[in-house]
């Protein structure tokens, strides 16, 4: 009919801006429902500030984590004890004189006090988390071009994984929870809480303290992530997310020449 005009259709609302603002809120968002922040992350620019809010604050829990462990008694002692029975291995394997060994000792002594054991471990807290965090991620990033034939840039499975990191932030305080109780550093939330003596070098201690609950959580979170952003269901993501986890832990634990 004469006159008549089509409606132009309706423009999409604009996505929020990217700001640090949003990132903080996603950061929160993980804790109550991961499913809806990955949900809005896939169809979001890239943002710097999703991995910066969740590494800054993943890396200052893990400083706390250490300064409060090696500020306990009791983890101190189970530090220095470690450190004897290593010491006395080597000097078995190296067939030491008692002098040497002495001198071993005085110079561990000076060198490892309660101070440096604290600024090593902050250092090593720092550089631990970027570390880890690029590792994973390439993981990730792997997993995705290969498996579910998704590409995306290395930065963006940098976010992915960092957004997932959030979990770490509260994990890590319950650990640090664990470890000021039982008086041991190598403790955490998971079967390893049964184990009264725990020694870090036996294999099945390792392999009963890589099932901490902590982990697993954040892996879950991760999980749904990847399957958001290759668009595949939650349940055959994580199962594949967690068997190659439980594999790598496993070469690592394995293959350790220093294991016994």
């Amino acid at each position: 009919m004469q006159g008549d005009h089509a409606i132009p259709p309706t423009p999409p609302e604009p996505a929020p801006p990217e700001t640090v603002g949003r990132a903080f809120s996603r950061w929160f968002g993980i804790f109550a429902s991961p499913a809806d922040v990955y949900e809005d992350w896939v169809g979001a620019k890239p943002n710097f500030a999703n991995i910066f809010v969740p590494t800054v604050l993943a890396m200052f829990a893990a400083i706390v984590f250490v300064l409060v462990s090696f500020s306990q008694p009791a983890v101190l002692s189970g530090v220095k004890e470690a450190q004897a029975k290593q010491m006395e291995k080597n000097a078995k394997s190296q067939n030491l004189t008692p002098a040497q060994i002495e001198k071993q000792q005085e110079i561990t002594e000076k060198f490892m006090t309660t101070t440096m054991l604290k600024i090593f471990g902050a250092v090593g807290a720092t550089f631990g988390t970027i570390f880890g965090l690029v590792v994973e991620s390439f993981f990730a990033w792997i997993l995705l071009r290969t498996l579910y034939k998704t590409r995306i840039p290395f930065p963006r499975a940098v976010e992915l994984t960092s957004l997932s990191w959030s979990v770490l932030f509260i994990g890590t305080f319950i650990t640090l929870s664990v470890v000021v109780m039982t008086g041991s550093l190598y403790m955490n939330v998971g079967p390893s809480l049964f184990v009264k003596e725990f020694d870090p070098k036996l294999k099945l201690h390792q392999i009963l303290s890589v099932f901490n609950v902590m982990t697993i959580w954040q892996l879950g979170v991760e999980s749904i992530g990847i399957a958001k952003i290759a668009q595949r269901r939650f349940l055959p993501v994580a199962l594949v997310v967690y068997s190659l986890w439980i594999a790598l832990r496993s070469l690592m634990i394995f293959a350790n020449p220093m294991n016994y």
